[in-house]
């Protein structure tokens, strides 16, 4: 992961343009859903450095993220316990940020699931997004994703993803 959190908002929008070449030509869905939940990740983890306060299980943690990653430690500095029936040197990155989306991001949680959860679909079961599909089940979550983040942080994301017509 990036180590500030500029850093960050150069890889969503890195990612954020591959996604439009890639949507582009039309031939490349199932890599377009997954650019597009890598893009929100970068994006959720700016929002962990750059917002205040961040929350973990409805406390406000005292110390400053510096990515998701420092969940375990900050948590842990605190006297909160790790999820019930979870350890936290058992959680993997995906976990530990999906926690702070919940507790500190409710109104993109469900956006960034979404994406989280296709995402996987065309990693690991290959599933093949047909483009109506793609449009309403992945371009309008990220959307949200990416206003959401330039709305609240002002960090200048793009998301221009059109069909040549040719």
């Amino acid at each position: 992961m990036p180590s500030s959190s500029l850093q960050y908002v150069q890889q969503a929008k890195h990612n954020l343009e591959f996604l439009r070449i890639a949507y582009e030509q039309k031939n490349f869905d199932d890599w377009c859903v997954t650019v597009s939940f890598y893009a929100a990740v970068h994006i959720v983890e700016y929002a962990i450095t750059a917002a205040t306060p961040i929350k973990y299980q409805g406390t406000v943690l005292t110390k400053k993220l510096r990515s998701s990653s420092e969940l375990p430690n900050v948590a842990g500095s605190q006297n909160l316990p790790a999820p019930r029936n979870m350890t936290w040197d058992r959680m993997s990155p995906h976990k530990l940020r999906k926690l702070l989306v919940q507790g500190s991001f409710p109104e993109i949680d469900d956006a960034y699931s979404l994406l989280y959860s296709k995402s996987r679909a065309a990693r690991y079961e290959c599933y093949q997004f047909s483009r109506p599909e793609f449009d309403s089940l992945i371009k309008q979550p990220l959307e949200t994703i990416v206003d959401w983040c330039n709305t609240r942080f002002n960090a200048g994301l793009t998301l221009n993803l059109t069909t040549p017509t040719s």
